[in-house]
């Protein structure tokens, strides 16, 4: 949802933390349930790497200027 928002807003900044962001919750989740089948040490390991990259695209997005209105997108008031 955050990396579609991005990509329709066409900023680059965002399109990478929030693709950054995607990337790393499903690294994970993927390793999580991994590691939640098979009990193997080092796909907690990389459950706990996917998080912090996660975090990494999204503090990303959130360290991005706010996008400001243009004057075209603000109607003009009635009468003038």
């Amino acid at each position: 949802m955050v990396l579609g928002q991005a990509i329709a807003g066409r900023r680059r900044g965002a399109i990478a933390g929030a693709g950054l962001g995607a990337v790393g919750v499903l690294a994970a989740g993927f390793n999580g349930g991994s590691f939640l089948n098979y009990g193997e040490d080092v796909s907690s390991m990389l459950m706990a790497a996917g998080f912090a990259v996660g975090t990494l695209g999204f503090v990303i997005l959130l360290a991005l200027p706010p996008v400001l209105p243009s004057e075209a997108a603000i109607p003009a008031p009635p009468g003038s």
